[in-house]
């Protein structure tokens, strides 16, 4: 069991880092407006698995109060959703903006 708390801790671990490096904070509100939308997603999902059977952990946060995994679909889950999110998102801006690429040849040139 050492190895599956560890596992855990390392997965809150990198999950806070990765939000107080990674996100910028001009985009920390999207960044917290999309966490919560596919947290609120998965946490419905997941009790609706766990009550009907389809899934069971043998490791929980909290064994006596719920059947869930916390860490996976409520923390890990959402962060990763998020940063697939906002880079699709950057790359969508950057695609918009580069779409007439004369315009740039064109001021290389002049150059």
């Amino acid at each position: 069991m050492d190895v599956e708390r560890n596992l855990l801790l390392l997965v809150w671990f990198v999950c806070i880092t990765t939000i107080y490096f990674l996100v910028p904070r001009a985009k920390a509100h999207e960044f917290v407006l999309c966490f919560l939308v596919c947290q609120a997603v998965g946490w419905i999902v997941e009790v609706l698995l766990v009550q009907f059977d389809l899934v069971a952990y043998p490791l929980r946060e909290f064994p006596k109060a719920s059947d869930l995994n916390i860490t996976f679909k409520v923390v890990w889950t959402p962060v990763a959703s998020v940063y697939s999110i906002i880079f699709l998102s950057v790359r969508c801006l950057a695609s918009w903006f580069f779409r007439d690429r004369k315009v740039f040849r064109k001021e290389a040139n002049e150059r």
